[in-house]
């Protein structure tokens, strides 16, 4: 994340998962925003059940939208990266997407389908190429 943060790129954590595992791995990786579902909890802090759901995962598109909207992004600065057929929905108009580590070979499938690169295994730095233009990633030794 640092190397893209440099090059002043936004990047954001758009999930249909749970807030509270997403804040942690957002932190992690120090990434500028994100967003996910959550839980509702009462005064005294039981938890009552989920929260209204923020994030549908077949219209992930529509916060990435909303994302660009706030930051002042131009669509055709906006690279989507995700694992799954439904994280298409996040390739707005204008914008491109890169299927990443594809669990399933239905994800593979409509990525194949909707003419988008495919990086396979779980090495992010892998993503670099199809980012910047077959760019090698910085420093491509070991442990970067």
């Amino acid at each position: 994340m640092r190397e893209l943060q440099e090059r002043g790129v936004f990047v954001a954590i758009v999930s249909a998962g749970v807030d509270v595992f997403v804040a942690s791995i957002a932190s992690m990786l120090k990434v500028d925003d994100w967003v996910a579902n959550g839980f509702d909890w009462d005064d005294a802090g039981w938890l009552r059940g989920p929260a209204p759901s923020l994030v549908n995962s077949h219209e992930k598109g529509l916060l990435v939208e909303k994302l660009a909207r706030i930051e002042g992004i131009d669509p055709s600065g906006i690279v989507s990266v995700g694992d799954s057929s439904t994280d298409l929905s996040m390739m707005i108009p204008g914008s491109r997407f890169i299927g990443f580590n594809p669990a399933r070979q239905r994800a593979v499938d409509a990525f194949r389908e909707a003419g988008v690169p495919v990086v396979e295994g779980d090495d992010l730095r892998n993503l670099w190429q199809h980012l910047y233009g077959g760019e090698d990633f910085p420093g491509s030794g070991e442990g970067d």
